[in-house]
């Protein structure tokens, strides 16, 4: 957190007070960058032509946008996607390591 708080250029505590753990700051984070994401190609989508055509190919102009796709932000929703599959592998592991003793209690 000492790392994002002299990025942002604000002081570590208000980081801490403001998000609590580091897994706060993460949902949050994802919650903000997905929540831009929707509103961008929403607004693509009720923007266009009132013509499926037109309508799925401003969806297409939008999801795939540079606007979108910069390198920045690019590296955060991998870092996401990389979250995420160790989570879930972590998850497997634990479960298959419990079968085998979930019939002994």
């Amino acid at each position: 957190m000492a790392s994002i708080a002299k990025h942002a250029v604000v002081s570590q505590g208000v980081v801490v007070f403001h998000f609590k753990t580091k897994d706060s700051l993460l949902e949050q984070t994802l919650r903000h960058m997905n929540n831009d994401y929707a509103n961008y190609w929403k607004t693509a989508y009720n923007n266009a032509d009132d013509n499926s055509m037109t309508r799925l190919c401003a969806l297409v102009e939008a999801v795939f946008s540079p606007a979108v796709y910069t390198p920045k932000l690019l590296g955060v929703w991998y870092a996401f996607e990389v979250i995420l599959i160790l989570a879930f592998s972590i998850k497997v592991f634990v479960v298959n390591r419990i079968k085998p003793i979930q019939g002994t209690y």
